[in-house]
């Protein structure tokens, strides 16, 4: 019987280092302490609301004198961390633009109303 528990106690310990582990790798992935909420958010063609790769999003902010762009992955997709704390997250816009499409509508809203809850962007295009 022993053994048997040593075994099982083993694979316990082992069991929760891991998903500790991986949390924390998680976590220090997806925020750093030294800037302020982040931005995702996805690019949809409708009428069929297919995804969009390739889509160019602009990020700026009044209190930063240069855009920031990204672009859109193989589903749509994107994300940006967050500017400096000191920027704050309502003074920031959008835009989308994508060779052969019209931009349609594009929504930018903050999912929570916590201080560091992130901004969710939709951009939906049409084609030309």
């Amino acid at each position: 019987m022993r053994t048997g528990a040593a075994i099982f106690f083993s694979v316990l310990l082992l069991s929760v280092a891991c998903a500790y582990g991986g949390e924390a790798d998680l976590e220090s992935g997806i925020t750093d302490p030294s800037l302020g909420p982040p931005y995702f958010g996805e690019a949809r063609e409708i009428p069929a609301f297919g995804p969009l790769e390739g889509v160019r999003v602009r990020v700026q902010t009044k209190q930063m004198p240069l855009p920031v762009f990204v672009e859109t992955d193989h589903d749509g997709r994107f994300r940006l961390q967050g500017f400096p704390k000191r920027v704050d997250p309502a003074t920031v816009e959008f835009a989308c633009d994508l060779e052969g499409y019209k931009l349609v509508n594009l929504t930018a809203r903050r999912v929570s109303g916590a201080k560091n809850a992130p901004t969710e962007v939709e951009c939906l295009f049409e084609k030309q």
